[in-house]
Formats: structure tokens, C-alpha cells, sequence
């Protein structure tokens, strides 16, 4: 078999190969960005949902003040009422 003969066999081959070869990296960048989006969008949430319990934590902690307070006052007033 000539060089010829055998560059005419292995071309055809090799075009398969290369067109393979594009459809896998268009798949695996069209991946990358879904996953871009999907981490983006993760974060985003994660990001949210982090500012309501902070607010949600510093108003448990306000309102924990207030009762504290307001119990001070019943105890004040227990006491003051006894004497």
C-alpha cells in the first residue's frame, strides 16, 4: 500500500475524529456556562437568604432585649407593689 493509499484512508477517519471532537467542546462549553448561570443563581440566593436571617437574628435579638426589659419592670413593680 502506497502513502497515498494509506493518507487517503486515514483522512476521512481523522475528519470523523475532528468533527467529534467539536460537538464534545461545544457541549462541554454550552456545560460551563449552564454552570456559570446555576452557580451565579445559587449564589445569589444564598446571598439573600443570608441578609433575612441576619435580620431575622437581629430582631430576635431586639425583641429579646425588650422582654428583658419589660421584665425588669414586672419585677420592679412585683416588688414595689409588696413593700
Amino acid at each position: 500500500m502506497t502513502s497515498q493509499k494509506r493518507l487517503d484512508q486515514i483522512e476521512p477517519i481523522i475528519g470523523e475524529v475532528l468533527a467529534v471532537l467539536d460537538q464534545h467542546t461545544a457541549l462541554h462549553r454550552q456545560t460551563q456556562a449552564q454552570i456559570k448561570q446555576l452557580t451565579v443563581t445559587f449564589t445569589q440566593a444564598f446571598s439573600q437568604q443570608s441578609d433575612q436571617i441576619s435580620f431575622l437574628l437581629a430582631d430576635a435579638a431586639e425583641r429579646r432585649e425588650q422582654t428583658t426589659h419589660i421584665r425588669q419592670q414586672v419585677d420592679f413593680l412585683l416588688v414595689d407593689a409588696k413593700i
